[in-house]
């Protein structure tokens, strides 16, 4: 599954829990993505992207993972 911005509402033990730990999480934000790195960072692939998805070498162009 793939999660948006499931940090900012709290959700993303949900989905770990529902998919079985086979989810991607997308946070927009460096708070979501602090936080969806501390609740299930260990257990799923999470990533910071900015909110244009820009492409790499772009202006505003933002990727991180935990």
């Amino acid at each position: 599954a793939v999660a948006e911005e499931c940090g900012r509402y709290d959700e993303c033990a949900d989905y770990a829990s529902a998919y079985d730990d086979r989810v991607f999480v997308v946070e927009y934000t460096d708070r979501d993505f602090t936080k969806a790195c501390s609740s299930v960072g260990a257990k799923v692939s999470v990533v910071r992207r900015d909110l244009d998805v820009r492409p790499a070498g772009q202006p505003g162009y933002v990727f991180r993972a935990c």
